[in-house]
C-alpha cells in the first residue's frame, strides 16, 4: 500500500487549517475509480484542503475514462488542478472535460513573462477563463519580483518557486 495518504494525514493534522496540500495523481490511479475512492478515504476528513493535481502531459483522456474517477473524488469533496499547463498540448481540452478548481502555470510560461507579451497575454487568458470558470490560477516557478508583478497584474492567484522558498519534502524543523 501507499504511505502517501498516511503521510498526508500526517502534515494535514500539524498545518494550519488554511493551508492546502497539492497531491500528484499518477494517469494510472484514474484508471479505477474505486481503488482511488478507497486510497484517498484516509484524507476524507480534509477533503477541502487537498487538491489533486492532474498533469497535462499525462494526457489523461487519450487512453481511458477518467470521469468516473474524478467525479467519484470529487463527491468526497476533494478538489482537482491541472498541473504544467503550457507544457504539452492537451491543455484546452483536458481544462473544458475536467472543469479543474485549479490550473497550474507551467514555469516555462511564467519564466520572464515580464519580458514577452505573448507569455504575458497567454498568462491574461488562462486568468480570465478562471475567473469565468471558478476556477484559481497557480503560476509555478516563480524566481523574481518583476515575474511576480507581471503574474500578478494579470490576476494570477497563487505563486509559488524560489521567490518564496525552497521546496521542502517534509515538515520536520
Amino acid at each position: 500500500g501507499s504511505v502517501v495518504g498516511p503521510r498526508a494525514a500526517e502534515w494535514l493534522m500539524r498545518l494550519p487549517d488554511d493551508t492546502r496540500i497539492f497531491m500528484n495523481l499518477h494517469p494510472q490511479e484514474l484508471v479505477d475509480a474505486t481503488a482511488l475512492s478507497t486510497r484517498m478515504e484516509v484524507l476524507q476528513l480534509w477533503s477541502e484542503r487537498v487538491v489533486l493535481e492532474i498533469t497535462e502531459r499525462s494526457e489523461v483522456g487519450q487512453n481511458f475514462s477518467w470521469e468516473a474517477a474524478l467525479e467519484r473524488v470529487k463527491a468526497m469533496g476533494f478538489q482537482i488542478a491541472v498541473d504544467d499547463l503550457g507544457s504539452g498540448y492537451a491543455a484546452l481540452s483536458m481544462l473544458a472535460e475536467l472543469q479543474p478548481h485549479f490550473m497550474k502555470v507551467d514555469m516555462s510560461i511564467v519564466r520572464n513573462v515580464h519580458e514577452d507579451d505573448h507569455k504575458q497575454r497567454l498568462v491574461d487568458l488562462l486568468c480570465s477563463f478562471a475567473e469565468a470558470t471558478g476556477s484559481e490560477v497557480v503560476a509555478e516557478g516563480v524566481e523574481s519580483e518583476e515575474e511576480a508583478a507581471a503574474l500578478a497584474k494579470s490576476g494570477v492567484d497563487l505563486m509559488q518557486g524560489y521567490l518564496y522558498g525552497e521546496p521542502r519534502l517534509n515538515l520536520t524543523a
